[in-house]
């Protein structure tokens, strides 16, 4: 399967992998992103909640690019208290959601 680059194939493929739990709050060497962090705990977001709101997005637009990135995502779905939750994030090919950023 081959890395989507609309937003309506990127929107299916997280809510899949999220259903999946192929969810990363990593970076690549495998520690917890300080940022993503931050801004879990600035937000009151746990996993649980980054992970509902992948598995129920409603919206997916590309994000910005600066070269030699990968290609960015901002999808939005709802958290577990219903409240609207944005994640940046990349795509591992097809088999894993990074993110990158919440607001």
């Amino acid at each position: 399967m081959s890395v989507p680059n609309s937003s309506a194939s990127v929107l299916v493929l997280v809510h899949q992998l999220a259903a999946q739990k192929r969810v990363f709050l990593l970076w690549p060497e495998g520690r917890r992103a300080d940022h993503v962090d931050l801004r879990m705990r600035q937000r009151g977001a746990t996993a649980r909640d980054v992970q509902h709101a992948l598995e129920n997005a409603m919206t997916c637009e590309p994000g910005d690019l600066e070269e030699g990135e990968c290609p960015r995502w901002r999808v939005t779905g709802l958290d577990l208290d219903a409240d609207p939750l944005t994640a940046v994030i990349e795509l591992d090919g097809t088999s894993f959601v990074v993110v990158i950023t919440l607001y």
